[in-house]
């Protein structure tokens, strides 16, 4: 089974100045939910999620955040990842964001990066060997290979990799990184993120042959 560890979402848009009036703005809508960073550079805003254990209000272990600055907003996430996307909570803040900066919904230009993991039942190192390498062939010192594939459909395109995950053995990398052809309004957001996580776990599942 597919897990996916992280995605970060990037809206491309014209925000304009992120002042000091539209900080405090932004930042009591999200009262509660998120708390923003202090001393962040002049047209600039970080918020995190204040669950998260930080060691000081500078220093914030980025698990789920959001970044905007005069042209873009963009969301982080890497706990409960498959749960916040399905939730449709990035097109929610999003649209409270956009509302209070008095910024129209369409039109927006979008950049996905997913991270994932998936079980190798076994080695991901030595099953890439069985599953990448055609034909039998062998190199004594290759202990793992990876692949990288480059996508374009009708509606985005990007790259897709996967490889033996170092840190965890047992399990597959794969990250994702696409960009969408054509500008869509927030309300298509969702439905979208969706879909190119979905075309993730195929391209995964036929590459693993499962």
């Amino acid at each position: 089974m597919i897990e996916l560890n992280g995605i970060n979402v990037k809206l491309t848009k014209d925000i304009g100045e992120i002042n000091t009036k539209r900080k405090e703005a932004i930042t009591n809508i999200l009262e509660g939910r998120f708390e923003k960073i202090a001393d962040t550079p002049d047209n600039f805003l970080i918020l995190y999620d204040p669950a998260e254990e930080k060691e000081s209000s500078n220093n914030v272990a980025m698990r789920n955040g959001i970044a905007i600055d005069d042209d873009s907003l963009s969301f982080f996430i890497s706990e409960n990842v498959n749960e916040k996307l399905e939730s449709g909570i990035i097109t929610e803040i999003a649209d409270m964001i956009f509302d209070t900066l008095l910024v129209e919904k369409n039109n927006l230009e979008i950049v996905t990066d997913f991270v994932a993991s998936y079980s190798a039942k076994g080695s991901s190192f030595e099953k890439s060997l069985e599953l990448f390498c055609p034909n039998g062939i062998s190199f004594p010192d290759v202990k793992g290979m990876g692949l990288r594939f480059f996508v374009d459909n009708e509606k985005y395109y990007g790259e897709y990799k996967i490889e033996p995950y170092v840190n965890t053995p047992e399990n597959f990398f794969i990250n994702e990184e696409v960009m969408l052809k054509n500008k869509i309004p927030l309300t298509e957001l969702n439905e979208y993120l969706v879909e190119v996580k979905n075309d993730i776990v195929s391209r995964t599942r036929l590459l693993l042959s499962e």
